[in-house]
């Protein structure tokens, strides 16, 4: 998860930018870059996040966050057998911690450690249950009721500046954007560009030594083509 937070004029609201992306990891093994990763992504940044945004709604606290799912993380989320690699990683969780908890060989402190982290745990099953282990569903409220706006991105996450045709640009958003209205319901306004690669109108060769550099259009003239009304860039690059 990364947070992107931008200089803004005086006078004016903080814009608060949360990403959420990870590489494919399901089918690739538990751990460490495998189907862990999902899970701890599930349960120490996604969940916790969206219990945040209910605590706010609950207390009456108005908020407007813009929040990126990109279509490879929103995959992984609900492909049908994301519900079996969630339950597979809490009950490990779960048992590790109750492990811990009970051991009378440990200190008072890693005890207290293991009661809290099987809390934990414990808490995020209830609320996957809740949601039907469907972890989308956790920000679907919020999005209906206007504190969170989804953003898109490319189909695959390919870094757009170093695609070596226009068509492969113009297919990694299309596609994009059809899987974020596929998975929400809704086609989204926003795109985060991966990496924030930024590329704008030039002269443009694969490698210096590549052969007849010629002039491309910006990544922005992509972005607007494929109905996206507005992206996010690094500060130095506008």
């Amino acid at each position: 998860m990364e947070r992107d937070t931008r200089a803004v004029p005086s006078g004016t609201a903080l814009v608060l930018v949360l990403h959420a992306h990870l590489p494919w990891s399901l089918r690739r093994g538990a751990w460490p870059h495998g189907s862990d990763w999902v899970g701890e992504a599930v349960c120490e940044a996604y969940l916790p996040l969206a219990a945040t945004l209910d605590s706010l709604a609950r207390d009456g606290v108005p908020v407007k966050w813009t929040l990126g799912i990109t279509p490879v993380l929103a995959a992984q989320l609900t492909v049908p057998d994301a519900p079996a690699v969630l339950r597979a990683y809490t009950a490990q969780r779960l048992a590790a911690a109750a492990a811990l908890r009970d051991d009378a060989t440990r200190s008072s402190a890693e005890r207290t450690l293991g009661a809290w982290w099987h809390a934990h745990y414990t808490q995020c099953v209830a609320r996957l249950d809740a949601l039907d282990w469907d972890v989308t569903r956790a920000f679907a409220a919020h999005v209906e009721a206007g504190r969170v706006e989804l953003m898109g991105s490319a189909a695959t996450h390919a870094v757009l500046p170093l695609l070596a045709t226009d068509e492969s640009v113009r297919l990694q958003l299309a596609l994009g954007r059809l899987a974020h209205a596929r998975t929400f319901g809704a086609a989204p306004r926003g795109v985060w560009l991966p990496e924030c690669a930024y590329r704008p109108r030039g002269w443009w060769q694969p490698a210096p030594w590549a052969p007849s550099p010629r002039v491309r259009d910006g990544i922005d003239r992509f972005v607007r083509e494929a109905g996206f009304a507005w992206t996010i860039v690094d500060a130095h690059l506008p």
